[in-house]
C-alpha cells in the first residue's frame, strides 16, 4: 500500500509509488484529502482505498504501524 502526503513547502502532493498501488491519503483535514484525493485520480491512480485527516499525527496517535524512508528530491525540489 502506498501513503500520499501533502508536501507542506511546496503544496503539492509526493510520492514515489506506481500508479497501480493501492493508496491512503493522509492530510490535515477532510476537505484537503478530497482535493488530493482528486488530484491523484486525475494523473491516474484510481485503487484510492481510504483517507485520514490529521495527518501523520493522527496516523500515529490511532495506534497504526507506519514505516519511513529517506525523501528523495527532484529537480522541482528546494533540496534538489
Amino acid at each position: 500500500m502506498a501513503y500520499v502526503v501533502p508536501d507542506r513547502d511546496r503544496g503539492d502532493a509526493v510520492w514515489v509509488v506506481n500508479p497501480d498501488s493501492a493508496v491512503v491519503v493522509l492530510a490535515a483535514s477532510d476537505e484537503q484529502a478530497r482535493r488530493l484525493a482528486r488530484m491523484l485520480e486525475a494523473v491516474g491512480f484510481r485503487d484510492l482505498r481510504d483517507y485520514l485527516a490529521g495527518g501523520i499525527t493522527a496516523w500515529r496517535e490511532s495506534g497504526r504501524s507506519f514505516e519511513t524512508t529517506e525523501a528523495p528530491t527532484s529537480p522541482r525540489s528546494p533540496k534538489g
